[in-house]
């Protein structure tokens, strides 16, 4: 039944590991990642990544471009400038948090950025509540006219959301982020494809199949 103690859902907890969001942390995934892709990839890549995997697959596109034919996002890293950490919850309480939009060490933009506080912000949209639960978060994106991420907008994306995740609340702003540094994204909700109930781990879950066919179409028609 998924909650704690039954057997399937403690087989699947039990394969977590800590994680780190420290900068120097990474540095060193992207530093790996690329050497990984040098050394193992004929050609190149296609980064299918989930969650906080995201935020480093971004990092290496960026850094290899031309490494990289495209990016599949599962739920990318939250949003850009900050977290909702207790979203979940239904709390409303973001923390500052990847200074530079989605990454917190620096991307290649247009204008040289050699310090985050260098990046123009502005806030859009509301945070609305619908039956007294969060229905929909605000945007932190770039001050028009953007300053474009010239690497990162050389490879394509497919961004996914799930109809029960609770990034279904504010994954709408890092795609309107990255769209606004020049980046192609295709968002898709997967609802909007009739795949439906999803959470945060897509996945794992039953209708998974259905999520890896969308995918795989989504490749072909891209990429050929």
């Amino acid at each position: 039944n998924g909650s704690l103690s039954d057997p399937t859902f403690d087989n699947f907890y039990a394969r977590f590991r800590p994680t780190s969001i420290d900068p120097k942390v990474e540095t060193i995934m992207r530093s790996a990642l690329c050497d990984l892709i040098r050394t193992y990839i004929s050609g190149q890549a296609i980064f299918i990544a989930h969650a906080i995997g995201s935020a480093y697959a971004i990092q290496a596109s960026d850094a290899f471009p031309e490494l990289v034919a495209a990016h599949i996002s599962l739920e990318g890293d939250q949003s850009p400038f900050q977290s909702y950490i207790r979203a979940s919850e239904g709390i409303n309480d973001p923390i500052p948090y990847r200074p530079y939009g989605v990454s917190n060490i620096p991307l290649t933009f247009k204008t040289p950025v050699t310090n985050p506080d260098q990046i123009k912000k502005v806030s859009v949209g509301e945070t609305t509540y619908t039956d007294g639960l969060l229905s929909n978060f605000s945007c932190i994106l770039q001050e028009d006219p953007a300053n474009r991420m010239v690497k990162l907008a050389k490879v394509p994306m497919l961004f996914l959301v799930g109809e029960a995740s609770v990034h279904a609340l504010y994954d709408h702003c890092q795609v309107a982020f990255l769209r606004q540094a020049g980046v192609n994204v295709t968002f898709t909700r997967l609802i909007d494809q009739g795949i439906s109930g999803n959470g945060h781990f897509s996945m794992l879950e039953k209708n998974g199949d259905q999520i890896a066919l969308l995918v795989a179409r989504w490749i072909e028609q891209n990429l050929g």
